[in-house]
Order: structure tokens, then sequence, then C-alpha cells
């Protein structure tokens, strides 16, 4: 398949999602958001699980193209808990909740899919980059942490775990938007070598 075709028909499969959630009536606006999530969380989770298994015979098949995998499924796992609260129930979600614990663990598989493959590139990172990625994230962290200190009652049980789970989430995030930045550019600087030993 063309990669270019691939990107672009994910562009429109998100366009067309996005917008029929902005143009749906406020009353309806919940469910469909909660659909779409699902079908974009099944789709990723099968592709992956059909690559995974037609690469399981090969002799050049990535073992831990399964904690990709893993991590997907975990995440729709997750967003069919949510939905189930808050669409079935028609309540928000309790923090911390099943959904919390699924979609917690789908980073931890997804986190140490994008070490390896960060692993297995040949090229060294600028370390002046490297140094920016991460102090951005950083500062972003410190402002998320800092927001959500205020707004926190932390003298009961349940006030600390919604905190915890509340910077857990941008924190991972960040973690993986570094790592897929570091690997981006490694990529990048791997073509730029291969097509200057190719002239």
């Amino acid at each position: 398949m063309n990669p270019l075709y691939f990107f672009l028909g994910v562009i429109s499969t998100i366009v067309i999602g996005n917008s029929i959630i902005i143009l749906a009536d406020s009353e309806s606006k919940l469910i469909y958001s909660n659909w779409i999530l699902i079908i974009n969380s099944l789709i990723a989770a099968g592709l992956s699980a059909m690559i995974l298994f037609k690469d399981k015979d090969s002799n050049e098949a990535d073992k831990t193209n399964i904690f990709l995998t893993l991590g997907l499924v975990f995440w729709l796992i997750a967003n069919m808990i949510w939905a189930y609260y808050e669409v079935v129930l028609d309540i928000v979600s309790p923090v911390p909740s099943l959904a919390d614990l699924f979609l917690l663990s789908a980073y931890g598989f997804l986190i140490y899919r994008l070490i390896n493959i960060y692993r297995n590139l040949r090229h060294i990172i600028n370390k002046k980059i490297l140094f920016l990625l991460i102090s951005g994230t950083g500062l972003f962290l410190i402002y998320i942490l800092n927001l959500t200190l205020e707004l926190s009652e932390l003298s009961n049980f349940r006030g600390l775990m919604l905190f915890i789970v509340t910077i857990a989430y941008p924190t991972l995030n960040s973690i993986l938007t570094v790592l897929a930045m570091m690997i981006l550019l490694k990529i990048k600087n791997e073509k730029t070598s291969f097509y200057s030993l190719d002239l």
C-alpha cells in the first residue's frame, strides 16, 4: 500500500470522525464521541493483530510487535469500559476505575515497544535536540503538576488517587511523544545518511 494513500486515509478518517462529533447536537455528542473512539481503537487493535499474525512465522518478524498489539487491545478495552459508564450507566467514570487500570497498563506496553524501536535504530540523535525535547516536555509536566496540585484535594484517599491518575496520563503521554519524536528524528537521520552515501 502506498504510504501517501495510507496517511490520506488516516487524515480523512480523523476529519470525518471529528466532524460528526462537532456537528452533532449536544445530547448526541457523548454517544458519538464514545462510538468513534471505540471504532478507532478497534481498527487500530485489529490492524496490529492482523500484522502480528501475518508475520508470526517470518524470520524477520519483530517479536516485540506483540507489545504493540497488547497495548492497543488494552486501549480498546479501556474505551469500552468508559463508554459503558458514560453511555449505558449515564454516569461519570469513577477514578480510579477498571478503565484507568487497562489504559495505564496499555501505556506500559506501548512505551516498551517504542523503546525497543529506538534501540534498534543505528543513528545517534543530536544531544541539543534531545535536550530541547526533554526540557520542553519537562516544563509542560511542571505546569500540569502545578495546575493539578492547585485543584486537588489530597487530604483523603479518593483525592490522592484522583491526583495520581490525573498526573499519570500527561506524564505517560509525554514519554510516548518524546520517544516517538526521537524515533522520527533517528529515521530522518538514517535516510539522510543513506541518500548521501548513495550520491
